[in-house]
């Protein structure tokens, strides 16, 4: 017997890099001929996978977007991020609290392996996950598709209904509830409504996180390991 997991997003949730992304991202669309603000590339793209970034992309362009398109966007934002790269606010004395109590906890985004590993250790957050590290390169479909909470859940053992995913994206969001998972829907930077509306329960700050997570697992502090 143990207690639920908790599995968590990454830009957004764990590192405040989805501004840095969206500005990298519409930088290089200009380039590219898209004339696309940075709220509407955040809009259109936070939470998805560079490869559905790119077939997007394609369909604007009515045309294949450049050979190097993924690696691009990837070398910029490394740049931008090991320049200003952050921790979200109040996120590492969230992670304190559930490794004290020892909730299993897990990663699970939409960026490349490197990328997140890269994320969490500029952040300092790696410590907390260990090899519990998940990217929607391991699946068949990324968010909003279910799978990657899914193998998520199933690599720390528990059943996904038995885990709570911290989320900040209606594509991440979607892809949570499908998988029958307790979700919460960060909105540090994300409409509360939009969120709430596709399944999640809404919290502004990290803080109200811990206090929605302790009035969850009052009623069930424990969950069963899936069979081996």
């Amino acid at each position: 017997m143990m207690r639920q997991g908790i599995i968590f997003d990454c830009d957004g949730v764990l590192v405040d890099s989805e501004e840095l992304s969206a500005q990298v991202l519409r930088d290089y669309l200009v380039e590219l001929g898209l004339k696309l603000d940075v709220k509407r590339v955040d809009e259109l793209y936070r939470g998805r996978s560079l490869q559905d970034v790119e077939l997007d992309v394609a369909r604007r362009l009515e045309g294949p977007a450049p050979q190097q398109f993924q690696a691009q966007i990837a070398l910029r934002t490394r740049a931008a991020f090991d320049q200003s790269l952050r921790a979200v606010a109040g996120v590492e004395k969230l992670l304190n609290q559930l490794q004290t109590e020892q909730f299993p906890l897990a990663v699970a985004s939409s960026g490349t392996p490197e990328k997140i590993q890269h994320s969490l250790e500029l952040t300092s957050l790696a410590h907390f996950f260990g090899s519990h590290v998940y990217s929607a390169t391991q699946v068949e479909h990324g968010k909003p598709a279910p799978d990657l909470f899914v193998f998520a859940a199933q690599q720390l053992g528990i059943h996904p209904k038995d885990c709570v995913v911290i989320e900040d994206s209606a594509a991440g969001v979607r892809g949570a509830v499908a998988a029958g998972t307790f979700t919460i829907g960060y909105c540090g930077a994300t409409n509360p409504e939009e969120l709430q509306s596709l399944g999640a329960h809404p919290v502004q700050h990290m803080h109200e996180v811990y206090s929605l997570l302790r009035q969850k697992t009052v009623a069930a502090p424990t969950a069963h390991r899936l069979a081996p």
